[in-house]
């Protein structure tokens, strides 16, 4: 097998396009999806501010916090989609989904230069980026991020932080390249807040692939070194901005505290997400809740510092082990805050940039196992590769399946209370979907039925949103909602429908006037009505 070549680059083509079809045909069901009651009303359907490409509104987009996060690029890019089709989900879940297709792309040739900078990159780096990608691409923890038309701007800053990743890796210390890289950087910046972790990337590229820093950090003082610093202060001036903006901007709902615990079953979480993505839904409660993750922080915080331990150990032979784990640490820390002092909260969709290490520490194994296959024609050498394939169908498949769980707001809060009967935001969450899509009564009835189940702890008057409180909310709603609903029957001649509706709205508010006078209006309707034959 020593005569084993780089496969040819027509072969690699001919593969990357199978890849992006099963990139597609997992995540094409978001086609078919329309928007959910979790911000996207607020941000996209119902907001004014950021339509049409004016003086007022770019100010505006330039200069506001909405919604505890500076992001004029993601307003732009909001505003294009609204400019050319309104606010209808399709333009918006085709510009995710295109936009996926394209970070997958600059993660493809990211990893490949990183696998290529390598002392003794040998054959099959091309085969073994383009895996990376892929696992990457259809990892299920990424269905929030494409699927939700909010994460449109999270989609668009990953996209600049790829590019600015790439640009750094061929610029060589050049200006010219430095300035674009840096450009790509800030237009990151400008989209959302979580690329911020770049510079800290940038350094741990050139102590681990690039060899323009020692792999001993003891030495980076040196005088050296001075240009390799040099270059990246640009870079930690604009991070220190967004930082400071972004925080400015969460700061507005209330002080924010990391501790200990919190960030130690944040990190161990993801970590265990990212291996097994099973039991997806929104939000999940880590931490100061009652019902938050239960894993003892001190064996989080144990299990951290062994993953650490044994990647530094390691580090002079495969030092991007430990690079991949820094900078997911770095990126997935800052979400660990919690607001106001109340909880710290997680969401798959803090993963999609803080997960592009984990294709390159995954090329790494396939490529060294193509190595290993080319020296000792053993078939041993291949099962990196076929548990690559194998985790790749998997991910597609569970990722697929997730996508139709965002098909709109009663499909998004069914299952996450099918996965977590405990979730403390998808019950009212659920309750307003259900109104909405005019099944008042299925709502009512569930929570009738959580209350049975369990009515001393529902009826808790110190849980914020306890069943009661939505009951009673529910219950002051339904007699206007039943009325509006009978006078839009009553306007497509289903009448008998229309007066059972107004009996209802008059059995639960007797003495509200419009039901009444529309219901003696109906009435006199059905007298006046032919009978039959």
């Amino acid at each position: 097998m020593s005569g084993a070549r780089e496969p040819s680059a027509r072969l690699v083509r001919l593969l990357g396009v199978l890849a992006a079809a099963a990139v597609l045909a997992a995540f094409a069901p978001i086609l078919g999806n329309g928007f959910v009651n979790w911000d996207d009303y607020g941000l996209i359907v119902r907001n004014e501010a950021f339509r049409g490409v004016a003086p007022r509104t770019l100010a505006w987009m330039f200069s506001s916090l909405y919604y505890t996060t500076y992001q004029p690029l993601g307003w732009l890019l909001y505003d294009l989609v609204y400019l050319v089709q309104g606010a209808r989900p399709f333009g918006f879940h085709l510009l995710s989904l295109l936009i996926h297709l394209g970070n997958a792309a600059l993660v493809y040739r990211t990893v490949l230069r990183l696998l290529e900078s390598g002392a003794d990159p040998g054959p099959g780096p091309r085969l073994s980026a383009l895996l990376g990608a892929l696992l990457w691409a259809l990892h299920p923890l990424q269905v929030e991020s494409v699927a939700w038309a909010t994460e449109l701007p999270d989609l668009l800053g990953t996209s600049f932080f790829l590019a600015s990743f790439l640009a750094y890796l061929r610029a060589d210390g050049r200006p010219r390249r430095l300035a674009l890289s840096l450009a790509f950087f800030i237009g990151s910046g400008l989209s959302r807040w979580k690329g911020f972790g770049l510079p800290l990337a940038l350094v741990l590229a050139d102590a681990a692939c690039l060899g323009r820093l020692d792999r001993d950090p003891r030495r980076w003082p040196q005088a050296r070194f001075r240009r390799v610093w040099l270059e990246k202060l640009p870079f930690f001036l604009v991070a220190f901005a967004v930082a400071l903006v972004n925080w400015r901007a969460k700061e507005a709902v209330g002080t924010l505290t990391w501790t200990l615990p919190g960030a130690a079953r944040a990190l161990a979480f993801y970590l265990g997400k990212l291996l097994a993505p099973v039991g997806l839904y929104p939000l999940y409660l880590l931490d100061g809740h009652p019902d938050a993750v239960s894993w003892p922080w001190p064996a989080c915080a144990a299990a951290v510092a062994a993953v650490t331990a044994a990647l530094a150990l390691v580090w002079r032979r495969w030092p991007g082990g430990l690079a991949v784990w820094l900078f997911f640490g770095a990126c997935v820390l800052p979400t660990t805050a919690a607001y106001g002092g109340r909880f710290v909260c997680g969401q798959d969709h803090y993963l999609y940039l803080a997960g592009l290490g984990f294709p390159a520490a995954a090329a790494w194994v396939f490529a060294a196992g193509w190595r290993r296959w080319r020296r000792e024609a053993s078939l041993a050498a291949l099962v990196p590769l076929a548990a690559g394939l194998a985790a790749a169908c998997w991910y597609g498949a569970l990722s697929r399946r997730q996508c139709f769980v965002w098909r709109d707001s009663v499909s998004l809060w069914s299952h996450a209370l099918a996965v977590n009967p405990a979730s403390p935001m998808a019950p009212s969450n659920l309750t307003g979907a259900l109104v909405a899509a005019g099944r008042a009564d299925e709502a009512l009835r569930r929570i009738a039925a959580q209350l049975a189940e369990d009515p001393g702890r529902q009826a808790d008057p110190d849980r914020r949103e306890s069943a009661w409180a939505r009951r009673e909310i529910l219950l002051s709603q339904l007699p206007r909602y039943y009325n509006d609903l009978a006078v839009d029957l009553a306007r497509r001649g289903r009448l008998d429908e229309a007066a059972a509706l107004l009996e209802k709205s008059l059995a639960l508010a007797p003495d509200q006037t419009p039901a009444r006078d529309n219901l003696e209006r109906l009435r006199r309707r059905q007298a006046r009505r032919p009978g039959p034959g």
